[in-house]
């Protein structure tokens, strides 16, 4: 069977903060015998526990704001 093709694209900055493309490939289909019509495509994952820089570059915001909304009494 033919299965449709999924194309992942990711983008990212290099150090001038310039939008690149860092891979842009088409993902190949994950599929079983038990389900031979049916095909999965991993987008995004990894086999091995991500790092981080321990630099603080990728830290989340501390608080974050809400707008203040209008209540009905």
């Amino acid at each position: 069977m033919e299965h449709m093709k999924v194309r992942r694209v990711v983008t990212g900055h290099d150090f001038q903060g310039k939008a690149r493309v860092v891979d842009d490939r088409d993902v190949e289909p994950i599929t079983s015998g038990l389900m031979p019509d049916c095909a999965a495509y991993r987008l995004w994952g990894r086999d091995e526990r991500p790092t981080l820089p321990d630099d603080a570059r990728h830290t989340a915001p501390r608080h974050t704001t809400r707008p203040e909304t209008d209540r009905v009494s």
